[in-house]
């Protein structure tokens, strides 16, 4: 049973990731090329990503939830100190019910939402780790200044709607309703995007309690050495109903090995990441400069360290991260590009974005001060 349940979700996760790219990944960078030299041509001021303002999609509709879900819990200000106390997940679901609601319909809606949402075994889910997502929050509850709140739906279609009405008064009829037609079917393209991540993520939860199970029966406990077997070995090995000696054996030696191969792995991307100048360079995402003091974050026990104003620099970011572009006055990051999550939030909250430095986390340090400049794609040391 275990064996037919893995082969059906290996099955749908590999058709759900071939539709995703190819049905709306992929044409999407096509369409949008089309679009960026037609917004070029109205103002070279205008980018791609407007056309995505106001658009419903996974990763919006988390950050609203959020920030409604913090303004909930801030009119609890026994609740809210609580939770920036540390408090775990159990003591604050029995302090108050409609912070209890509240927090199981967000879970509901969006509980499967991981924290590397591409790596299945590693990966934990909010519903996994519901202590995580009342770290995440923090951020969010500290903050009281109402001037950079996170683009609403409403104000986002409006924004929306102008940019259309620009493209009309500059094109014809026909020329027009042609490019609003592509802007409707990018935005949808988007849409997809997000939804099939979602999708997987949740199959990935699924799959880890299935891998868990199998775990328990194989092994006798959750150690993780499943990790070790190929999906293969796996497979015989929950037919066989046994784990063999010879998959014990290749296990272990697999294990002795794996610091060799991160080692490696690392030296590699040194090398092709070494940049020995005071410049970092990457994507632009969000327009804007600024000057400010780091603050490296990489992982959400870290959370606390950004203070208001500080330049957020990190890895990656995913909508566990939102919270922190309350305070942060910049974000470089190592990972990214003009369409992630980090670039969409940043240009949401108004603040410069440098995506895709490969080096930030590793040239810069705590306390330096630096230079963002969000149109140009540059982080410049001082």
């Amino acid at each position: 049973m275990c064996v037919q349940i893995l082969d059906e979700i290996r099955h749908t996760i590999s058709q759900l990731s071939y539709a995703r790219f190819r049905y709306a990944i992929f044409p999407s960078i096509l369409l949008g090329r089309k679009l960026s030299r037609k917004l070029n041509a109205l103002s070279p001021k205008h980018e791609l990503y407007e056309v995505l303002s106001g658009q419903r999609y996974k990763t919006a509709e988390i950050n609203w939830d959020m920030a409604k879900l913090a303004e909930l819990i801030k009119d609890k200000p026994a609740v809210t100190s609580k939770i920036l106390q540390g408090a775990s997940y159990n003591e604050i679901v029995t302090m108050d019910a409609s912070v209890t609601a509240a927090l199981q319909h967000f879970f509901q809606k969006h509980g499967c939402k991981e924290d590397f949402n591409c790596y299945c075994l590693i990966a934990k889910s909010w519903n996994e780790d519901k202590n995580r997502f009342l770290q995440v929050l923090q951020p969010m509850l500290q903050y009281t200044d109402d001037s950079q709140k996170v683009l609403s739906e409403e104000k986002g279609m409006q924004e929306y709607q102008e940019l259309l009405t620009a493209l009309s008064d500059t094109l014809s009829k026909d020329d027009f309703e042609k490019c609003r037609k592509q802007t409707e079917i990018y935005r949808n393209y988007h849409t997809i995007r997000e939804e099939s991540q979602y999708l997987w993520e949740s199959l990935f939860e699924i799959c880890r309690r299935l891998i868990h199970h199998i775990e328990m029966i194989l092994f006798g406990n959750q150690s993780g050495d499943i990790k070790y077997l190929f999906y293969r070995e796996l497979h015989t090995a929950c037919e066989e109903g046994v784990l063999t000696s010879q998959l014990q054996e290749r296990i272990t030696l697999r294990k002795e090995k794996r610091h060799y191969a991160e080692a490696y792995w690392n030296v590699c991307q040194e090398a092709v990441l070494r940049n020995s100048s005071n410049e970092i360079q990457g994507t632009g995402a969000s327009a804007g400069t600024v000057t400010g003091s780091v603050c490296i974050v990489l992982e959400p026990a870290q959370f606390g360290k950004l203070k208001k104003g500080d330049i957020l620099v990190c890895k990656y970011t995913d909508p566990e991260w939102t919270p922190l572009f309350t305070l942060a006055s910049a974000v470089v990051s190592d990972t990214g590009g003009s369409l992630s999550h980090a670039a969409i939030v940043a240009r949401e909250y108004g603040i410069p974005a440098v995506l895709g430095t490969g080096t930030a986390t590793s040239q810069l340090k705590d306390g330096d001060l630096i230079y963002v400049n969000g149109d140009q794609g540059e982080v410049i040391k001082r």
